[in-house]
């Protein structure tokens, strides 16, 4: 019986606070690329916060963008077939790098400029992180604030409910603002993220409603749906704008 090579040895992962990270090792060779399409994440969160989810291609001032915080981080938009990182990715399945996880540092460097210029190198230890899909939000009514502030819809008889819009001076600004200020990027609740349960009720969109209108205090599972953004994104974007993806 003639035996294959080893498998390499699996790669640590750190989890944590809704967040896994992992390093990620290529290196060029012959015509070989990365192979994978990123921009800006930054300028992304940004427009997500100030525009909402339905203008993948509206471009951010970079003054404002300069004022505003957000995550230094790569935005990994899509993962080249036969490239150095598709390979990379058959080799570590347990830890495969999809569209949506991002980059928060190369080869050392953690700024978005810095990350970019190391990309253009012959070898790159990148770190990798990943949102966890689901996590929990806390709005609690009180006399100074009573409203939601966020609207939500059913969705084609779906045991879940979509969040639609999201106004400011409501509960879900307060908060959302209050983690950006913490550097809790990922508990920032986005137009287009799904609300599976509130208060432990689940299965019933017009139970979670009911829920919503009536509870003083509200304890929320969230479902991300980057995915599902990324795949409706058009691509290429228009050049003036600042998620415009780059191919490393």
């Amino acid at each position: 019986q003639v035996l294959g090579p080893p498998p390499p040895p699996p790669i640590p992962k750190e989890e944590g606070d809704g967040c896994m990270l992992w390093n990620v090792e290529l290196k060029r060779y012959g015509s070989m690329r990365y192979g994978f399409a990123h921009c800006n994440g930054k300028a992304d969160f940004v427009r997500r916060r100030l525009l909402g989810d339905i203008s993948e291609d509206q471009a951010i001032d970079s003054e404002l963008l300069a004022r505003e915080k957000g995550p230094e981080v790569l935005l990994l938009r899509r993962i080249q077939e036969g490239s150095l990182l598709h390979l990379w990715n058959k080799e570590h399945p347990d830890v495969r790098v999809r569209p949506g996880d991002f980059v928060v540092e190369v080869n050392g460097k953690q700024t978005i400029t810095e990350m970019q210029l190391e990309l253009r190198t012959e070898a790159v230890n990148l770190k990798v992180q990943r949102y966890l899909d689901r996590f929990t939000v806390v709005l609690e009514r009180s006399e100074e604030v009573k409203k939601l502030g966020f609207k939500f819809g059913r969705r084609d008889g779906r045991p879940e409910l979509r969040v639609t819009d999201i106004a400011e001076g409501g509960l879900m600004e307060c908060v959302n603002s209050a983690n950006v200020d913490r550097g809790l990027f990922h508990l920032v609740v986005f137009p287009g993220m799904r609300i599976e349960a509130v208060n432990g009720i689940e299965g019933d969109a017009g139970q979670l409603s009911a829920e919503l209108r009536h509870a003083p205090r509200l304890e929320m599972s969230m479902r991300r749906a980057e995915i599902e953004r990324l795949r409706r994104a058009v691509s290429p974007l228009p050049s003036t704008s600042a998620t415009t993806p780059a191919t490393s």
